[in-house]
């Protein structure tokens, strides 16, 4: 039973975030993907929505699929004690409906990032007419309930009530970085809105070749002005970056024998974005690959989370 209940969940929490992304595609938008986690599922879309009401559509979307898994398995629930289903079959059905309407309110809790938040967001974007001021409105509550979360959870650990408490410390924690990020992001959204690539890229950078050694590197970083990075080209063809600061790992003694193609990092595992890129977009994309010397500031890309309930 408990098995066959955890799959079935695991299942309604994949259910509810395809919820989202499908209504995101019909709105426009770009999926980048949807990841299921310890805190439940996250469908991750590219940009922010277009509108107050895109970001309503697609926010609602996930908990009315919920509701309709919920009604689905409360039927199957009612359904088998009619017909006399084997009592572990009904339990299962019965938990899922449960299961479901407890995800369901937890997600319409009006906190960013969860879906109400969200709901929450759409409303006092349109009534504010500012994406910033409705997202930092939306994240104040994410804040206070993750802080109302993790009091909950401290009170349950230090009274002796279980690992229950530990959870809830851990979910809000979630809550509040997640509810920070999207403050980032938004304020990233008005400062970059409608710049591309091209406006900020440096467009004829140092290259460097690969059999360059450290020590000609750190002379040619001295005499030049330093970026982060040097593209390192070999036959007119891109094969890797070399981050300044991998430099200083490199011991004085070995600065002669060592060379840039023992540094840097090859080319497919850098990612690349177009000019014609937004900016936003182009940072969402690098931070999706997590950290390197390419990586911007830690920030929560425009998705709808869906911790699972304790």
């Amino acid at each position: 039973m408990a098995v066959a209940a955890a799959l079935l969940f695991f299942g309604s929490v994949l259910a509810h975030e395809l919820g989202h992304a499908l209504r995101a595609l019909d709105e426009g938008q770009q999926i980048e993907g949807i990841t299921l986690w310890l805190f439940g599922g996250v469908a991750r879309l590219r940009g922010s929505p277009h509108s107050p009401g895109t970001e309503l559509r697609v926010a609602a979307a996930g908990p009315a699929v919920s509701v309709a898994l919920a009604a689905l398995f409360g039927a199957a629930a009612l359904a088998g004690d009619r017909l006399d289903w084997p009592a572990a079959v009904q339990g299962v059905v019965d938990y899922l409906s449960r299961i479901n309407l407890i995800l369901l309110a937890f997600n319409l809790v009006p906190a960013l990032p969860l879906d109400g938040g969200r709901i929450l967001r759409a409303w006092l974007w349109r009534r504010q007419a500012s994406f910033v001021a409705a997202t930092r409105s939306a994240a104040r509550a994410g804040r206070a309930f993750g802080i109302v979360l993790v009091t909950v959870g401290l009170l349950e650990l230090f009274t002796g009530a279980g690992v229950g408490g530990v959870w809830l410390v851990f979910l809000g924690w979630f809550l509040i970085q997640a509810a920070q990020d999207e403050v980032t992001m938004a304020l990233q959204r008005q400062v970059l809105g409608g710049r591309r690539v091209r406006d900020l890229m440096t467009p004829d950078p140092v290259a460097v070749p690969p059999d360059l050694t450290v020590a000609e590197l750190i002379e040619l970083a001295a005499r030049a002005r330093r970026p982060s990075t040097y593209p390192v080209v070999e036959d007119g063809r891109l094969v890797g970056v070399v981050p300044l600061r991998v430099l200083a790992t490199v011991p004085s003694e070995e600065r002669e024998c060592r060379r840039v193609r023992d540094l840097m990092v090859p080319a497919r595992e850098v990612p690349t974005v177009s000019p014609d890129q937004e900016v936003v977009d182009a940072l969402a994309a690098l931070g999706d690959r997590g950290r390197g010397p390419w990586s911007p500031p830690r920030t929560g890309g425009w998705s709808v989370s869906s911790p699972a309930p304790t």
